[in-house]
């Protein structure tokens, strides 16, 4: 799991849900890796949302050849209330997840 992931949802709903799926456990580790990286992207779009353009160059070269400790620090100098915004796209991608959940235990 990726530092930005595991710095923000420190018990994902989400993979408990997955371990609880009636599906073979290599289905669940392919499950939870594309969940990861849903995360994560989704959360580097969300923070991307709020920096200004020459922060984001900064930010990406942070996040690329940096520590995740440094790119981590700078959003937090550079986005006020990152905490909240980072706790509202996390509820956002889980109902997401959940409902498309629902939707396959209903078809199936």
């Amino acid at each position: 799991m990726s530092i930005l992931v595991r710095h923000f949802i420190k018990e994902p709903k989400i993979f408990i849900e997955i371990g609880k799926l009636d599906v073979e456990e290599q289905e669940k580790v392919k499950l939870t890796e594309i969940v990861t990286l849903l995360y994560h992207q989704k959360l580097l779009n969300r923070v991307l949302e709020y920096l200004e353009e020459k922060d984001k160059q900064v930010f990406l070269e942070l996040l690329v050849i940096g520590t995740g400790e440094n790119y981590l620090e700078f959003l937090h100098q550079k986005i006020a209330n990152l905490e909240e915004i980072v706790k509202e796209a996390i509820v956002g991608i889980e109902e997401q997840i959940m409902e498309d959940f629902r939707e396959i235990k209903e078809t199936n």
